[in-house]
């Protein structure tokens, strides 16, 4: 009788799984966009905002490190990490 519970509860959580809502899987990117947004820069809390000397690259200064986009088109171009700021 306990093998055949057991089996059924297996069984049960095994079909179960594969059932699961997609819903988990959404872009967070898109989270909490402002309407009319065309893109999220930087992560974490931003600090600080530069162009380069040429005006082809955009860099920005968070709290996860310098994040270097694309000027034009916005484009996460790197990352530049860091462990700490200093003030």
């Amino acid at each position: 009788m306990k093998k055949m519970l057991f089996s059924i509860f297996l069984s049960f959580v095994v079909i179960s799984t594969f059932f699961l809502p997609c819903s988990f899987a959404q872009d967070w990117t898109q989270w909490s966009l402002p309407e009319g947004a065309k893109a999220r820069l930087g992560k974490g809390s931003i600090s600080d905002m530069q162009y380069s000397p040429d005006g082809t690259i955009l860099a920005i200064s968070s709290s996860v490190g310098i994040w270097l986009y694309d000027a034009e088109t916005l484009q996460e171009i790197a990352l530049l990490r860091i462990d700490y700021l200093t003030q």
